[in-house]
């Protein structure tokens, strides 16, 4: 019996201080961290200072005020935005972006944790811990609609640093008359004439784009029927987090109707020239 109870207080020792553990990573999470909770119901319970600061309410203000209320309108239909609602009548633990409206209407975006936690009472509350992400996000959001709007206007296609394709934007593969099947996995030089393709200069313009050297000019191409198509375009070597080049992205603009009237009025020029030439004589 004696051996039982010393286990059993040896075991008792080990929850307190688990226990105590426990707290003491919740207390610096609660300091560190934007933090506030809600009742099974979804209605603030308990905030604290950064999570005011952050979404810009006073406390008297927030208190007892619906979750729901707060997020942003929009996010209120998205499906990682349902998952947490969900989950908060539940009653479970979730965890993903929540985009929620401040004070001033502004959009504020966070990280959170969700974690229900029972009470003395056998209540439970639902601990939302979080991190504001919302200049990340915003930005990400940004280079997005940045890029969305270049392949709308821009034929884009990517190569590795040697010149094999990668992908290309609809744009590209209309202007050149291919399928993307037709060209991934293939050579630029697809695209040029073979004397160039063999060129020393050829060689030179892959070796600077290899050097991560930014190379903007008129380029002659030519496209699956062999028709010329000229391209105001820009080669833009591409570095990874680390700073390492992994690939070369080319932005372009179809100019062949606009190449082909200034050759017209150069041709017409030098034939007026010429003819002028002839009369002095």
């Amino acid at each position: 019996m004696l051996f039982g109870n010393n286990k059993l207080l040896t075991r008792i020792t080990e929850l307190e201080e688990e226990l105590a553990s426990f707290q003491e990573t919740q207390a610096d999470l609660r300091q560190e961290m934007l933090y506030f909770s809600t009742s099974p119901e979804g209605k603030i319970v308990e905030v604290n200072e950064l999570f005011l600061a952050s979404c810009r309410y006073a406390k008297t203000e927030i208190i007892g005020k619906h979750l729901q209320d707060l997020i942003h309108k929009k996010s209120l239909e998205k499906e990682h935005c349902k998952s947490m609602l969900l989950a908060i009548s539940e009653k479970k633990h979730w965890h993903g972006a929540l985009q929620i409206e401040d004070k001033n209407g502004k959009e504020v975006w966070y990280r959170a944790t969700i974690q229900p936690k029972k009470m003395s009472k056998g209540s439970i509350v639902l601990e939302i811990y979080a991190a504001e992400l919302t200049k990340t996000i915003t930005q990400s959001k940004e280079i997005e609609d940045m890029l969305a709007a270049l392949h709308r206007s821009s034929a884009v296609i990517e190569f590795t640093l040697d010149g094999i394709i990668l992908n290309a934007n609809d744009n590209f593969l209309k202007g050149m008359g291919y399928s993307k099947s037709q060209i991934v996995g293939q050579h630029h030089r697809m695209f040029c004439d073979p004397k160039e393709a063999e060129s020393q200069s050829y060689k030179d313009f892959w070796q600077q784009l290899k050097s991560g050297k930014f190379v903007s000019q008129r380029f002659k191409r030519f496209d699956s029927r062999g028709n010329v198509v000229w391209l105001e375009a820009s080669y833009n070597p591409v570095h990874d987090d680390s700073g390492k080049l992994y690939k070369v992205i080319k932005l372009a603009t179809v100019i062949t109707e606009q190449m082909n009237r200034e050759f017209a009025i150069s041709e017409t020029s030098e034939i007026a020239f010429e003819i002028s030439e002839e009369d002095r004589c």
